[in-house]
């Protein structure tokens, strides 16, 4: 099995729309999808590919010397098998290519298996948004990486 990254492209929308459907009770549009990766000049987008199949994603924007991860999901049929960590892996090393010193998220806090990996790469909590997570009003932890602490 070939384990593989590159750049989201249009013809990946579809395939990543349907693992953003499986993975969050609030999915983005396709179209949402679609003007991060054709419109944004801040965001970069990228897959995870087994034997050229999309398996998962990642997206973030990058202002100045910062990093904001937009989203991010593995398959659910491909869960808890190692894939999110090389995911995450990819994501902290683009950014670190990118002059990143900075990154954020935002991850519901009762999701405690993101917010593990997260912890794993050195995130820590910093705050609380309050009724973040609009379909049932749940908190979001945010959660920050300083890259020096790392490098």
């Amino acid at each position: 099995m070939k384990i593989g990254f590159k750049n989201m492209k249009v013809e990946d929308i579809q395939r990543v729309h349907e693992i953003e459907k499986a993975s969050f009770t609030t999915p983005w549009s396709k179209q949402s999808i679609l003007k991060e990766i054709t419109e944004n000049k801040l965001s970069r987008y990228k897959v995870l590919t087994l034997d050229d199949y999309i398996i998962g994603y990642y997206g973030l924007w990058i202002v100045h010397d910062e990093a904001h991860v937009m989203n991010i999901a593995i398959d659910p049929d491909y869960r808890s098998q190692g894939y999110g960590t090389l995911l995450f892996e990819n994501l902290i090393e683009m950014a670190v290519s990118e002059g990143v010193k900075r990154v954020t998220l935002e991850v519901r806090r009762s999701n405690e298996h993101a917010i593990n990996l997260y912890e794993k790469f050195g995130f820590e909590a910093s705050a609380i948004r309050k009724g973040y997570y609009r379909d049932v009003g749940e908190d979001a932890l945010i959660m920050w990486l300083v890259i020096e602490d790392i490098e």
